[in-house]
């Protein structure tokens, strides 16, 4: 069974099938022409808070349980700024520094088992404590993508207004960095699903209603694993389906300014 699977995809095997047993051999449109329209207002999706655990240096997850995930031992320098000031008359000089610049925070959050909504995940992922403590630059959650390879990106603003003395004959170099910090992580969560799904067949080639039903999620879930033979990732209750979703995500972003003077 596929670890991430299409839940809009088993809505509308359901509700093909439910029309076909319906419409007694008078079908008014063929699969491939037919248009579903899923109504997702009415079921809820509610996650667990998700744990948060080490991945090693090959990017493979720490077993559970012995590592916890963490900010980055060695936070990582951006330089923004750099002037030389080189003083050649025979007094001192002072300069005005005002420097405004931008960075980017940036993160990556995406699952490697779990479920979609047809191209979207629809899930969101709570910022960790340990990211969360020190910039809000993500605010309290990201979404979740499938895309190992989709970043979002926030803009980060640095200012400095500062003044440089350069003495008699000397030179003085002054720099503005910002240290970043990284966080890698995987993660797991539970989500729960419940609630009425609706769908309704139209064609696709002149827009005609063709049928439409309304079907609590758990029960198309039970017609889904009987059909496939198997459970896989999630768990039908009575009243909800609980489903695993784990991932991985990666953040990174600038923690405090430095600003360096000294002479050549």
């Amino acid at each position: 069974m596929a670890e991430i699977t299409d839940i809009e995809d088993i809505v509308k095997d359901y509700a093909w099938n439910i029309y076909m047993k319906t419409s007694n051999g008078n079908r008014k449109v063929d699969y491939d022409e037919a248009r579903f329209d899923i109504d997702w207002s009415r079921t809820k999706f509610v996650s667990s808070k998700p744990e948060f655990q080490k991945i090693d240096n090959n990017g493979q997850q720490v077993p559970r349980g012995k590592i916890p995930a963490q900010l980055a031992e060695t936070p990582t320098s951006q330089e923004i700024y750099r002037s030389t000031y080189t003083n050649k008359t025979n007094g001192e000089q002072e300069h005005a520094i005002s420097m405004h610049r931008s960075t980017k925070s940036i993160c990556k959050a995406y699952i490697t088992k779990g479920y979609t909504k047809g191209f979207n995940v629809g899930l969101k992922l709570a910022v960790p404590g340990d990211v969360a403590n020190i910039t809000p630059s993500f605010g309290y959650s990201v979404n979740l993508t499938e895309n190992s390879e989709e970043t979002t990106e926030k803009t980060i603003d640095w200012g400095s207004d500062c003044k440089v003395k350069v003495p008699k004959g000397q030179k003085v170099l002054a720099k503005i960095s910002v240290i970043e910090n990284n966080y890698s992580a995987a993660f797991q969560m539970k989500t729960s699903i419940y609630g009425t799904v609706h769908v309704a067949i139209h064609s696709r080639s002149d827009d005609r209603f063709v049928n439409s039903i309304d079907a609590p999620f758990t029960n198309i879930m039970r017609w889904y694993s009987e059909k496939n033979g198997g459970y896989g990732q999630y768990t039908i209750k009575p009243k909800e389906v609980e489903w695993k979703v784990s991932g991985n995500c990666d953040f990174r972003f600038g923690v405090e300014q430095q600003i360096e003077i000294q002479p050549m």
